[in-house]
């Protein structure tokens, strides 16, 4: 839904300024939003204790890293002093670089220090803020993505391998569509230890808030002063654990700080209803009443009318993310978007809504993760865990999932699949609460290869080949989108390298693709010429080639976890996923004397069901391969059979032995 700002991601550890640097659209030589002063008298003074000796083998030391936050008067308040030492050449260039960064919709920043510490010499680096060049950085144009924060920047002149470079920020947060409440993640750990992390938090008594710590932060210290709690983290050589491998997403929120003053998800979503509500109003003489008679004209079936309003919203306005509005959360009004032409999630929407809504059908926002969805019905209730917005519309008995930003879906809403986001909370007035997004288990292969290969020449000629590769679903829209939009040289050369990828050995000669944009199926075709590998199994005198299933186990079995990770934890297994593989082979002589070695093989296991059979019939030998998803994660317990059922099918491949007397391999 955009960059809210109002949950925090604090960084344990500074990143090498190349690699976050990006080119800024615009300058400004000030800023009203960005002030320089003392800390706020809230903020208590910490002297950091010697913890053990850090290691000095890498490019910098982080010596403390102290945050300190304060809810209060509707927003929230965040002090961040980091003391950081140079070890290397590549430690300076981690850290030679300072950074602040805030949306100046919603806040501000004050900048109290930025000093070298060299031996008992201490350089005043900020000098008032003279040097300092504030920039809208816009890093996500390449994603139609505009969110407007500043970053204050600013070179560190003169800092040396074994200089410490000490800083103090301020960032303030107020977001109106919050309605004066304050919420806040911090992530505090980082594979970098800090020889002293310490955190403190404040918030009112008559405005109390919620807190959770996740695996390796210590249990907090609570006090109450002045009518106001205090919460603690203090940790010397704090280290992020190592997350289990291979463990769904959830378990790898390891360090996390969670604090909310949301008592229930159905806060937040009673918080977000009448946003929504506004935005989708239209006025007296909007235009997209026009469209919503034009729509009622075209069809009586609700479903036909709820597939036509998401079309026009898809095909008729362009997807532009804009985080520019109350730190991202307002969405512009139906009316507005539909104006523009453009709009975000938020925007899309409200129109898609407005559009329903004027042809009676029953709908509604549900707010997800893109990406973190995992685990979202154990975390403390927050706006900020969402970054999307799209809308479930009830028709016959059935909620249908409808994404307006969607580059386009199937013309029967009946073909639309649920989305993949495992939770979501729906926006509504009262009673919302988290839901979870049931999507079963494909019915039709994501992706289908078909290789058919005529050896009715001779096993050693080269043979005609014809591949035939089939994706459905959202691997095929969005490949069939890119490919519409490409030069037609270009596409050629993107196919030829899929191909290529999947088949090396093929002799290319031609390729072909078409796209069924009601089915979301996208097929690509290759012919061109390949040779059998032929191998002489000397016990037999035969010659033998491998049947390759090309992969259908690839995401069977994993690697032991290691020593002091969680060995319990489950293993995520890849879903929505389903393949196929189909291979003929035409053979000669009518496949007189070939024979067809190895076993069929079905197991279900660790979380998917997996098969391969072969067949020798009419002269044409056959491999069928298998393999599909059935669930997003399975017991740690499974992880050793799966490895076996691997092994025994990689150490039992299906071969095709030529006939005795065959010219040797």
């Amino acid at each position: 839904m955009g960059a809210h700002g109002q949950t925090a991601q604090i960084p344990a550890a500074p990143i090498p300024a190349a690699s976050i640097q990006a080119a800024p659209t615009s300058t400004s030589l000030t800023a009203p939003s960005l002030t320089f002063g003392p800390p706020a008298d809230w903020v208590k003074p910490f002297k950091p204790q010697s913890g053990a000796p850090l290691a000095d083998d890498g490019a910098i030391q982080v010596l403390l890293q102290d945050t300190q936050c304060r809810f209060s008067g509707g927003g929230t308040d965040c002090f961040t002093h980091l003391e950081y030492k140079a070890l290397t050449a590549t430690g300076l260039a981690a850290i030679g670089t300072f950074k602040a960064s805030w949306d100046p919709d919603t806040g501000s920043a004050t900048i109290h220090r930025l000093q070298i510490r060299r031996g008992d010499q201490v350089i005043d680096a900020l000098d008032g803020g003279k040097s300092m060049t504030v920039l809208r950085r816009e890093t996500n144009l390449e994603r139609q993505t505009l969110d407007g924060r500043l970053t204050a920047t600013q070179q560190i002149d003169g800092v040396q391998v074994g200089d410490i470079i000490d800083m103090e920020v301020t960032t303030h947060h107020r977001d109106p569509a919050l309605n004066g409440v304050s919420e806040l993640t911090l992530d505090l750990l980082s594979t970098i230890p800090a020889a002293h992390m310490h955190t403190r938090l404040l918030w009112p008594d008559s405005a109390p808030a919620q807190w959770r710590v996740t695996a390796g932060l210590d249990t907090p210290k609570l006090a109450h002063q002045g009518g106001q709690t205090e919460l603690v983290e203090d940790m010397t050589n704090a280290r992020a654990p190592i997350p289990p491998a291979s463990a769904p997403l959830r378990f790898k929120y390891l360090g996390r700080l969670e604090v909310t003053q949301f008592t229930s998800w159905s806060q937040v979503s009673a918080t977000m209803a009448p946003i929504f509500h506004t935005a989708e109003v239209l006025a007296p003489a909007s235009p997209i009443k026009l469209e919503i008679d034009k729509i009622k004209a075209a069809s009586s079936s609700p479903k036909v009318r709820a597939a036509l309003a998401l079309a026009l919203v898809q095909t008729k306005v362009r997807y532009e993310a804009i985080s520019l509005n109350d730190g991202g959360l307002v969405p512009a009004t139906a009316d507005q978007t539909w104006s523009r032409r453009y709009g975000d999630c938020k925007g899309k929407t409200a129109l898609l809504l407005a559009l329903l809504h004027g042809l009676d059908i029953e709908a509604q926002p549900v707010l997800v993760n893109h990406n973190q969805g995992d685990g979202l019905n154990e975390r403390l209730p927050q706006i900020g865990y969402f970054d999307h917005v799209l809308v479930r519309a009830h028709i016959d008995g059935r909620w249908y999932w409808l994404d307006g930003v969607r580059p386009g879906d199937p013309s029967n809403i009946d073909d639309i699949a649920a989305p993949a986001f495992q939770w979501g909370l729906p926006v509504q007035a009262r009673d919302g609460d988290l839901i979870r997004i049931d999507l079963p288990p494909p019915t039709a292969p994501l992706a289908e290869l078909t290789a058919r290969i005529d050896a009715s020449g001779g096993i050693q000629a080269p043979a005609p080949t014809h591949l035939q590769l089939v994706y459905r679903g959202d691997v095929a829209l969005g490949a069939a989108t890119a490919f519409k939009a490409a030069p037609q040289e270009a596409g050629d050369r993107a196919l030829r390298a899929v191909i290529a990828k999947l088949w090396p050995t093929l002799d290319l000669k031609t390729v072909d693709w078409s796209y069924d944009p009601t089915k979301l199926v996208l097929t690509v075709t290759g012919d061109g010429t390949d040779a059998l590998n032929w191998r002489s199994n000397r016990d037999t005198g035969r010659n033998e080639t491998q049947l390759s299933a090309r992969g259908f186990i690839s995401g069977l079995g994993a690697t032991k976890r290691p020593a002091g990770t969680d060995p319990d934890a489950p293993y995520a297994a890849p879903y929505p996923f389903s393949e196929a593989y189909h291979l003929s082979i035409v053979l000669p002589d009518g496949g007189k004397g070939f024979a067809i070695v190895g076993a069929d093989q079905a197991k279900t296991i660790a979380g998917g069901e997996f098969s391969r059979r072969a067949s020798l019939k009419d002269g044409v030998a056959r491999l069928d391969a298998y393999s599909r998803g059935l669930a997003r994660e399975y017991p740690a317990s499974e992880i050793a059979p799966a490895t076996e059922f691997r092994r025994q099918l990689e150490n039992d491949p299906i071969l095709l032995r030529a006939p005795a007397g065959s010219p040797p391999a």
